[in-house]
């Protein structure tokens, strides 16, 4: 039997909710999921503004179904 083992890096990260939790927090990195709707219309530019640098923004975008 040979057991091998592999090794990852893991990174830290939280979830939270668009709204009034977030609000004023700024953030070093964002990554947002548009798979989910967003309740609000300022809700997305609210959001992508909360990351201080735009480069280190990522969106989840949905695909077309096919």
């Amino acid at each position: 039997m040979l057991i091998e083992c592999m090794r990852f890096p893991v990174k830290r990260a939280f979830a939270l909710a668009v709204g009034d939790v977030t609000e004023g927090m700024m953030f070093d990195e964002l990554g947002l999921d548009l798979t989910l709707p967003l309740d609000a219309t300022g809700q997305l530019y609210s959001t992508l503004m909360r990351c201080r640098d735009p480069s280190r923004v990522k969106v989840l975008v949905p695909t077309a179904k096919g």
